[in-house]
């Protein structure tokens, strides 16, 4: 017997599975992440600056972006769909949590993107 929910479609299937991929693409990024702005505690704004400036740093960065918010996409289309009954409100919300993220991704991406160069 699988562990993995019986949606009835390929579709909730995918999505259980990329759920899955990004957390576990989230654990190494995360602890980087922490452990990068917990060594730049302190440092003022040109030397946080600099260091996103780093062409590495600002590909991890990205990566991290990315994930993190199409992680809490994916995330939230499932509360969406699980406490949401009524069809329209339910499209509404899921398209809505989808642009607003899409939104606020390319806005960290972009800034990353305007350091870096």
């Amino acid at each position: 017997m699988s562990n993995q929910p019986h949606t009835g479609h390929a579709k909730g299937s995918r999505h259980w599975r990329w759920q899955r991929i990004t957390a576990i693409g989230l654990i190494p990024l995360t602890l980087w992440f922490l452990f990068a702005i917990a060594r730049h505690i302190g440092d003022d704004h040109s030397a946080i600056t600099e260091w996103i400036a780093r062409p590495r740093v600002a590909v991890l960065l990205v990566l991290y972006m990315v994930i993190v918010f199409f992680h809490g996409q994916l995330g939230l289309q499932e509360v969406i769909r699980d406490y949401i009954h009524h069809v329209r409100i339910k499209r509404t919300c899921s398209l809505s949590v989808k642009l607003i993220l899409l939104a606020a991704a390319l806005a960290a991406v972009i800034s990353i993107a305007r350091i870096a160069a």
